[in-house]
């Protein structure tokens, strides 16, 4: 594919990503900045960050868990004590991006603590 077809795409999905992610009642996307990545940073209202990642995971959803001890002041700026991310590669489809997006869309509205 090239270095160069990756670097355009990878971007354009975490776009994508990010965009649905909002649209979800309950979700807050993190990211900032003039040119995102495609690393997706995101949190779910009412939901404890253990609990999320194992819907996550049973859901077969690769995903990891950041904490407020790992980056303070952005966390803080954000008034966020955690979140997951989300990191889209260049070989995944629009689909499965969507399936994510649908997973979050259902786990929102219940929230479960850790």
């Amino acid at each position: 594919m090239g270095l160069d077809s990756i670097a355009a795409r990878t971007p354009v999905l975490g776009a994508y990503l990010r965009d649905q992610l909002a649209s979800i009642p309950g979700v807050r996307t993190l990211d900032r900045g003039p040119t995102p990545a495609a690393l997706v940073t995101f949190d779910v209202a009412g939901w404890g960050p253990q609990s999320f990642k194992r819907a996550m995971d049973e859901r077969k959803v690769n995903s990891a868990l950041s904490f407020r001890g790992l980056a303070q002041y952005d966390f803080g700026d954000k008034n966020v004590d955690w979140c997951l991310r989300l990191s889209p590669h260049y070989y995944n489809t629009e689909e499965e991006v969507d399936m994510v997006v649908g997973f979050v869309e259902d786990l929102a509205p219940s929230p479960v603590s850790d």
